[in-house]
């Protein structure tokens, strides 16, 4: 079974202010570069990332399919729908967001596993919250097509709840994202911890 990856790295960061949060420092490297280091120790038959930023294109060109999308201010769907158009040819997609630094490989192929079994959408949970990054089966790639503005694949997960898997989690540390500086702020306290 084929899983791509797919990360989505072209939006705007309107809440986190002025700055590009995806360049922004955490540990020692740019956010983006936590996501694309992990897809690339996952064993993925596809890495796609789709970009508007340059900083990201130079990093991710010698092994990624670089996309560009210069209209992050349309909203998520775009990307999804660039990302999901270079990933026909795959079984499943894992659609990654760039700004959660502490997934780390045993929660990716957890998600991988869980699909391999079920052949349904795997969507991570914890107390009855949802996280990325979720999984889709080839045959809601048609759906993704469809979205529209803001709005990600939870939407299809949403409209298909017979065809969701719900994979418990412990905690939700792993799926921490940062919106603003005060979520840099908190994660960084946990890893200090």
């Amino acid at each position: 079974m084929k899983i791509g990856a797919v990360a989505l790295c072209a939006g705007n960061s309107e809440r986190i202010g002025k700055e590009n949060k995806l360049l922004l420092d955490f540990n020692g490297k740019e956010l983006f570069k936590h996501t694309v280091d992990l897809i690339r120790e996952c064993n993925f038959d596809k890495m796609v990332i789709v970009t508007a930023y340059d900083e990201v294109i130079k990093y991710c060109e010698s092994d990624f399919i670089v996309c560009e999308n210069y209209e992050g201010f349309k909203g998520q769907s775009l990307s999804v729908k660039i990302g999901t158009k270079e990933c026909e040819n795959m079984d499943a997609i894992m659609y990654f967001m760039c700004d959660q630094p502490l997934l780390n490989k045993e929660t990716v192929f957890k998600i991988k596993e869980e699909f391999i079994i079920k052949n349904k959408i795997i969507v991570p949970i914890y107390k009855e919250k949802t996280y990325s990054p979720c999984i889709y089966p080839k045959r809601f790639f048609e759906k993704m097509y469809k979205l529209k503005g803001d709005k990600g694949g939870k939407v299809v997960a949403k409209n298909y709840q017979s065809e969701v898997e719900f994979l418990n989690f412990e905690t939700d540390s792993v799926f921490l994202d940062i919106d603003y500086m005060e979520d840099l702020k908190k994660i960084k306290e946990i890893c200090n911890k």
